[in-house]
C-alpha cells in the first residue's frame, strides 16, 4: 500500500497455549503514528488449532485493541479454508471484529491471488542465486523444461518451491553417495581450430558457453533454454539433464581453445624426420585457395614460393608456445585469457596448419602436442606430476574412454580430448562435440560415474 506506513510484528502461535497468548500480547509494543500490523504466525492446518484456543485469541485481541485505541490490523494466515472459516465464524460474534455489512465481497475472509504462475520460475532462480551466489537452479540438475511441469501442477508458488527444493535435495543426495576417489577426475575438452575473423574467434565463442574465467561448462548455455532441435530436447529432459549436471560437476568439464601454432610448433619439433621433410617440400602456394581472400592482401610473389618450414624446431619453441595457452594457464589453476597477438593469424601459421593436417594423423597430433606438454611440464616442475600418456585407456581393463592425452599427478588425472578443425568453428558445433562425442561417452563409460547417474531421478 503505497504511502502508507506499517509497524510489522510477527507471535508465534505455533509455541504458545491458550493461556500465554494474552500475556505475550500485551507486552507487545505499538507504534502511535503507524498501523500497526501483527501477524499471527503458525497453526495453520486444523489439527493444529480448536474452537476454544480461536475463541481464547480472538477475545484478547479484541480486549487489547479497545484498550489501546490505535490503528491495529491482525492477520492470521492460512492456506486452508476450514481454518479461515473457524476463525471467522467466531471473530463475527465477537465484538464486531468483522462487521456484516464490510464483508469482502460476500466473504469473511480475503483470498489473496498470490504470485502469478508466470513469475514462479524467475522467483525460484532469484532465490537460489541470493543465496547460492553465480549458481541458478538448473546448474543444481532441474531443468526449465521440469519446471514448467511443476509450474503447472502446483497451486501455489509456496508449493512450486516445496517440488523444487525436494528435487534438488534428493538429486543431491544421490550424487553425494559416490565415494570421493583418491585422485579427482577432470574431463578438459580443447578445441584447435583456425581463427579467421580475428585472433580471438575461439576464445570467444568458447567464453560464452562457460560461466567463469576458469573455463567451468555452463549447463544451461550448453543445452540453451530456447534451442527446439530433438537434439537438445532430448538433453533437457528428466532425468538426462539432471544426469548431465552432475556429469559435468563430477568430472569438472571445461571447455578451451588451443591455437594452431601450439600445434604447429609442436609438430616442428617432435615430429619424424618424413614430416619435415614434408613441410620443406611444401609451399605456401599450395594451400593459397584455402586461405580467406582478405588474409592473402599484401604477400609478394616471392613469399608465396616460400617452403612452409625450413628446419626443424627447437623444444623451447614448443614450451614457449605451449605456456602461453589457456591449457597451461588452467592447469596452473590462472584465468584463461585472450590470446595476445596481431588481428590475425598468420597466412603461413594456417598453411602450416593445413599441411599438418594433410600429413599427420590426429593420433600423431596428440603425440606432439603430448611430448610438448611433458616436456613443459617437468621443465616447470609441475606439483606432483607423474607423466603423461597419449592415448591410453581411461579405466583400467576398459576399451573405452581413451583420451586424447591423459595428465597424472599425485592429486588428479586430466583427461584432455582434443578437436581438430580445418574450418572456423561455431558455437553449435562446440555444443554437440562436447555434448556427443565427449560427455555422453564419458556418461556411459565410466563405470563408477554410471553408477552414479543411475540413482538419478
Amino acid at each position: 500500500m503505497h504511502d502508507v506506513d506499517l509497524a510489522i510484528q510477527t507471535i508465534d502461535i505455533q509455541e504458545l497455549s491458550e493461556d500465554e497468548f494474552g500475556p505475550t500480547l500485551r507486552r507487545t509494543q505499538l507504534s502511535q503514528e503507524k498501523i500497526n500490523l501483527i501477524i499471527l504466525e503458525g497453526r495453520e492446518a486444523p489439527k493444529d488449532i480448536s474452537d476454544r484456543y480461536i475463541q481464547v485469541v480472538l477475545a484478547n485481541i479484541n480486549r487489547f485493541a479497545r484498550n489501546k485505541r490505535v490503528p491495529l490490523l491482525v492477520v492470521i494466515p492460512t492456506v486452508d479454508e476450514q481454518v479461515a472459516r473457524n476463525w471467522c465464524d467466531h471473530a463475527s460474534k465477537i465484538g464486531d471484529l468483522i462487521p456484516e455489512q464490510q464483508l469482502y465481497e460476500g466473504s469473511r475472509w480475503y483470498n489473496f491471488p498470490g504470485v502469478p504462475k508466470g513469475q514462479y520460475i524467475e522467483i525460484a532462480s532469484k532465490t537460489v542465486r541470493a543465496l547460492n551466489p553465480s549458481y541458478d537452479v538448473v546448474q543444481f540438475g532441474v531443468s526449465p523444461d521440469e519446471m514448467n511441469t511443476w509450474v503447472d501442477t502446483s497451486s501455489t508458488i509456496g508449493r512450486f518451491i516445496e517440488v523444487l527444493a525436494n528435487k534438488i535435495a534428493t538429486r543431491r543426495r544421490a550424487a553425494n553417495r559416490l565415494m570421493p576417489k583418491i585422485r579427482r577426475e577432470h574431463v578438459w575438452i580443447v578445441y584447435c581450430t583456425p581463427d579467421l575473423r580475428h585472433y580471438d574467434h575461439t576464445y570467444l565463442v568458447i567464453d560464452g558457453l562457460v560461466h567463469d574465467n576458469k573455463m567451468r561448462l555452463s549447463p544451461t548455455k550448453l543445452v540453451p533454454s530456447n534451442a527446439d532441435t530433438s537434439f537438445f530436447k532430448a538433453w533437457r529432459q528428466s532425468p538426462q539433464w539432471a544426469r548431465l549436471v552432475a556429469t559435468i560437476n563430477f568430472l569438472d568439464v571445461r571447455l578451451m581453445n588451443f591455437p594452431i601454432i601450439s600445434t604447429v610448433t609442436a609438430a616442428l619439433v617432435y615430429g619424424d624426420g618424413r614430416l619435415l621433410q614434408s613441410f620443406k617440400n611444401a609451399r605456401l602456394e599450395d594451400y593459397r585457395e584455402m586461405i580467406p581472400a582478405e588474409m592473402q592482401i599484401g604477400i609478394s610473389k616471392e613469399a608465396w614460393k616460400q617452403p612452409l618450414a625450413a628446419r626443424k624446431l627447437q623444444p623451447q619453441n614448443a614450451r614457449d608456445s605451449l605456456a602461453r595457452t589457456n591449457l597451461f594457464l588452467l592447469l596452473r589453476e590462472m584465468p584463461a585469457e585472450e590470446q595476445k597477438g596481431g588481428n590475425l593469424e598468420s597466412v603461413n601459421v594456417l598453411a602450416q596448419y593445413l599441411h599438418l593436417r594433410d600429413h599427420a594423423s590426429e593420433s600423431d597430433i596428440h603425440y606432439y602436442i603430448g611430448c610438448a606438454l611433458k616436456d613443459l611440464l617437468e621443465s616447470h616442475q609441475f606439483p606432483g606430476l607423474l607423466g603423461v600418456e597419449t592415448e591410453q585407456v581411461f579405466v583400467a581393463g576398459q576399451s573405452d574412454p581413451v583420451p586424447d592425452i591423459t595428465l597424472h599427478t599425485e592429486t588428479d588425472v586430466y583427461a584432455l580430448e582434443f578437436h581438430f578443425l580445418r574450418k572456423q568453428v561455431a558455437s553449435s558445433e562446440i555444443q554437440r562435440y562436447a555434448l556427443k562425442n565427449v560427455i555422453d561417452k564419458y556418461m556411459k563409460s565410466v563405470p563408477h560415474l554410471r553408477s552414479l547417474l543411475e540413482t538419478i531421478e
